[in-house]
């Protein structure tokens, strides 16, 4: 007598349609086994999910085959029944690639070789049985493969429930490539029914599914095996099992026909055509019935929207998948998931009677309204004590939609960033109201004008408000400097809220500045023309917050006070600017400036300019007397690259003003803005202030008034560019302080 187990290996054998010679074949190779046991080869690795039953044995192998056990039947349910795994599973035809395929090869006995040419999926993992077999914990078994080298990863999750008549498979194929792939999945297997290997068809038009039966389609109801798709859009084969496998060779879609009433060696199976987008997942699902009755009971999921007030019906269809000749009975009774009775919901239970050739029934469960915050709800109707049927699926999902907004927001944040350490930004996150549910939501900081780690310090995390709670901080630490620069902004995002909606998602930090020189001046300018030698002159490459461009530095042509504006006083009498005539230098490496709209405010008010072109350098400056040698230039004050402009928009309402410098005090007569001036860096000078401005308008003398018209006059002017003498022949322009934005 033999000791130890063998698996005898038979590749189709051109297999004989009827089951005589099946067996046949069978004994010849049990005897080629005695004969010689060396010829054993190892069987494909798979997990069992053993239970009381009516499915006492899942078997799923590692590349997705499958094979089932029936409490009423002596051999197994799938060709060949006494092989584990069958010639059953899941397949998917890449289109354009290749067809994948469980390891037939390995099984033992198999009658696959009409699939042709096929590559076996390459396992990945397969998990032990997980769950207690009931149905909010079904047995379960999750197996991952590879299909080849496409970049396509199949995760099949398989599970039963005790007592049911059917086992769950769920597909889901992932794309990890950089391409959409267009894909047919089938789910399909070559029966033996009832310990025969012959049988008939039939299917079920509403549902889409297929099956092989013991009567002709289905009719009286008798025993089933059959492929229920849970995801719709399938298609549906039922015919000789080598022309089954024949289809799935040619990686064509199954063609939507039965050969129900005929008695043959049959398989049967459906398919799925679609495209799997790069990185992304599509998944299809479907029950496999063993049913010794011909009839499945099943039951859907709802979902309704709990309302304020009142209760509204949560609808359950529980349906018998053909009629019957008999009355089918069937308990239910609801059960709690995140929803609880009687707070949520009022909790039934019964029994339905199905009369012969009824197929529906339903189950009517109430749900309160409430106007609580809270998240999503689920609670369950669970099949039991079924008579004249199999239950297929004996749990339905009802789902509490919440209609109740709770809003989640974060403010906005303006802090000082001193000159050395931190300064926290304390931002506050919050609910519009309380909840019951804890809430959840993500944060993280991201740079704007300021940014990391210089300006401030990265932040992010999860915040979590209890039942209650409405708000909380986020800290985010500013660091301090002496740098002279704009203010700067970063912001704090929330993200992938639980439990609320987020109305205001983003809380923008302002780092107020406190490192530039002191307010400008008003300045007074007068038209000049230069005595006694020629200016020389000369390029220089300006950089603004507008652009970089070389410039042709050609005259001077204005010379600037401080002044005193109706009494506004002067802060630095020793700051004077010299503006020269500059004209854009073109062919070279820069971009020639492009007309840019500012929206400007000063002392005057706001107003829309339209920078047209460049038009003067105004450098800082000293003077002097004529015939003495002016000191040095101002350090503190900015190079000034000015635009001519053109006003947008409502019409500057001219004004009069008294103007104070150190020459005279005049009234002038402001016209209309004509250059807006952005501090500049000349040559590599640098910026000490960013934040200043300057906005001028056309001036003219109030003739006739109690002040004396000015007279002309020489200055000695030091700055940059030398000492050179210019003749202040008239007042010209007005330049005050302004702030800008760039629209």
């Amino acid at each position: 007598m033999l000791s130890g187990t063998y698996t005898v290996s038979v590749q189709d054998r051109g297999r004989l349609t009827s089951s005589l010679g099946r067996k046949a074949v069978l004994f010849a190779c049990l005897v080629a086994v005695l004969a010689n046991p060396s010829t054993a080869v190892a069987a494909t690795p798979f997990t069992d999910i053993a239970s009381s039953g009516p499915l006492t044995h899942v078997y799923i192998g590692n590349e997705l085959s499958c094979q089932v056990a029936h409490v009423g039947d002596v051999s197994l349910e799938l060709y060949h029944p006494s092989t584990i795994p069958g010639d059953c599973g899941s397949f998917l035809a890449v289109l354009g690639t290749a067809l994948f395929a469980p390891d037939f090869s390995n099984h033992g006995i198999t009658a696959t070789n009409s699939l042709g040419s096929y590559t076996p999926f390459t396992p990945f993992t397969q998990s032990a049985v997980t769950g207690s077999g009931t149905a909010g914990d079904p047995f379960t078994v999750v197996t991952v493969v590879d299909a080849g080298s496409t970049g396509l990863r199949i995760t099949e999750t398989d599970s039963y429930v005790a007592g049911q008549g059917a086992y769950r498979t769920d597909v889901a194929v992932s794309n990890t490539g950089t391409s959409a792939r267009d894909v047919i999945l089938y789910r399909a297997g070559d029966c033996f029914l009832q310990n025969s290997d012959l049988g008939f068809g039939f299917v079920e038009l509403v549902s889409t599914s297929v099956g092989c039966s013991v009567n002709a389609n289905n009719s009286p109801p008798g025993r089933i095996e059959e492929w229920v798709p849970i995801t719709g859009g399938n298609n549906y084969y039922e015919a000789q099992f080598n022309e089954v496998w024949a289809r799935i060779g040619s990686q064509l879609s199954f063609p939507d026909t039965c050969r129900c009433n005929e008695f043959i060696d049959n398989g049967a199976g459906i398919s799925w055509s679609f495209s799997v987008p790069a990185g992304g997942t599509v998944t299809k699902s479907h029950f496999t019935v063993f049913s010794p009755l011909g009839i499945a009971l099943s039951i859907n999921d709802t979902t309704v929207t709990e309302g304020n007030l009142g209760t509204v019906n949560a609808t359950f269809t529980v349906s018998l998948s053909g009629t019957s000749g008999t009355a089918v009975t069937v308990d239910f009774a609801t059960a709690d998931g995140s929803a609880t009775a009687p707070p949520d919901y009022a909790a039934a239970s019964g029994t339905l009677t199905f009369a012969p050739g009824e197929t529906s029934k339903t189950v009517t469960v109430a749900v309160n309204g409430d106007t609580v915050c809270e998240v999503d709800e689920t609670f369950f109707v669970n099949l039991s004590n079924v008579t004249g049927a199999t239950i297929v699926d004996g749990q339905g999902q009802g789902t509490i939609v919440n209609d109740d907004t709770c809003g989640l927001s974060i403010n906005d944040v303006t802090v000082t960033e001193g000159n050395s350490g931190v300064t926290n930004a304390a931002f506050t996150v919050s609910l519009s109201q309380t909840t019951v549910n804890p809430v959840t939501v993500n944060f993280a900081t991201a740079d704007g004008t300021a940014t990391t780690p210089s300006d401030y310090t990265s932040a992010s995390g999860t915040l979590t408000f209890a039942p209650g709670e409405v708000s909380k901080t986020v800290t985010v630490g500013v660091t301090g400097d002496t740098i002279c620069e704009l203010d700067e902004t970063f912001f704090v995002n929330l993200a992938n809220a639980v439990g609320a909606t987020i109305v205001d998602g983003q809380g923008q930090g302002t780092i107020v500045n406190d490192d530039c020189a002191p307010v400008l001046d008003h300045f007074k300018c007068y038209k000049t023309k230069q005595i006694g030698d020629r200016f020389d002159p000369r390029q220089v490459v300006l950089t603004d917050q507008f652009n970089t461009e070389r410039v042709n530095v050609v005259r001077p042509e204005a010379f600037c006070n401080p002044v005193d504006k109706d009494g506004s006083g002067i802060n630095d009498p020793t700051a004077h600017l010299a503006c020269y005539k500059i004209r854009d230098v073109r062919g070279d490496e820069f971009p020639k400036f492009m007309k840019q709209r500012v929206e400007v405010t000063d002392q005057f008010g706001t107003r829309t300019l339209l920078l047209k072109k460049v038009r003067s350098l105004c450098l800082p400056s000293s003077k002097a007397p004529v015939g003495e040698v002016p000191g040095p230039p101002p350090t503190g004050l900015d190079h000034f690259k000015c635009y001519k402009t053109k006003q947008l928009g409502t019409r500057f309402d001219p004004r009069q003003v008294v103007l104070t410098d150190q020459f005279n005090t005049e009234r002038v007569r402001v016209v209309r803005p004509e250059a807006f001036c952005t501090p500049v860096d000349k040559d590599g000078s640098g910026i000490n202030n960013p934040t200043a401005h300057l906005t001028c308008y056309k001036i003219r003398d109030v003739r006739g008034d109690e002040f004396p018209k000015f007279t002309k006059r020489r200055v000695e002017v030091g700055d940059q560019f030398g000492t050179h003498s210019l003749l202040l022949k008239k007042t010209r322009t007005l330049c005050l302080p302004s702030s800008k934005t760039v629209l």
